[in-house]
């Protein structure tokens, strides 16, 4: 008799777009390694699209600060077994110590910083500085010999969005410029004053596609009533798959 129990890996990343896209290299390593393993990703509400539309990934579970879903994740941590649970936040983190005391799994690998948290400690695994580096680190761990120079950040672009901006683009003549008017912080933020000098700079024979968060919606509008030529268009980018596209 075999065993039918299904083998699987969880990865804890619930930090924000741009830590989800560095941990994505981890996903491929790992089926490379596990070629039969389900991998499941425990994502937040803001980066889980990323991991859901990534081949690797079998499915994620999003983690959501009330306590309605709080009790939900603990339900449903404590019902799937898994035989790896990975996080490769390389700092201490008490949303991390909280979850590892509900989840089912055979041994865990992480960072261990102020409190010996997991059972394999990744430090030793890093090969460099690098973002990518500490992601790719259990993959040192579960085979000393893995290949990971291929090993490359991805998003998947549904083809809707492809077939949508290729369209948009296509009736573009004129060489292109794309601006990013939004910030992750409030003091990264350029201000009116820059952004209108900036782009009255730019010749009119680039037509510039200037994109913002949904927030800053407003601000963009000011400085496209501000603009005196016809060479910037304001894209309206639903998601990050739009904004990647």
């Amino acid at each position: 008799m075999t065993d039918s129990t299904p083998k699987r890996i969880l990865i804890v990343q619930v930090g924000k777009i741009g830590d989800m896209i560095l941990t994505t290299p981890l996903f491929s390593g790992l089926k490379k390694i596990f070629p039969d393993y389900e991998i499941f990703v425990l994502t937040s509400k803001v980066n889980n699209e990323i991991a859901l539309t990534n081949p690797n990934v079998s499915g994620t579970i999003v983690y959501k600060k009330n306590i309605f879903s709080v009790l939900k994740l603990i339900f449903t941590l404590r019902k799937l077994k898994f035989n790896f649970w990975i996080d490769t936040k390389d700092e201490y983190s008490s949303t991390s110590k909280t979850l590892l005391k509900f989840g089912n799994y055979e041994k865990s690998l992480g960072f261990n910083t102020k409190l010996d948290l997991f059972d394999v400690s990744l430090k030793e695994f890093v090969k460099s500085e690098h973002s990518v580096s500490y992601s790719l680190s259990p993959l040192y761990y579960l085979d000393k010999n893995i290949d990971t120079s291929k090993l490359m950040p991805e998003i998947k672009i549904p083809q809707e969005t492809v077939k949508k901006y290729s369209e948009f683009f296509g009736k573009i003549s004129k060489k292109k410029l794309l601006v990013n008017i939004s910030a992750g912080s409030e003091t990264r933020y350029w201000g009116t004053e820059n952004w209108t000098h900036f782009i009255k700079q730019i010749d009119e024979n680039i037509e510039m596609i200037l994109i913002s968060d949904k927030k800053d919606m407003e601000f963009a509008d000011s400085l496209i009533k501000n603009h005196i030529s016809d060479n910037l268009t304001y894209v309206d980018a639903d998601n990050i798959f739009e904004v990647a596209e």
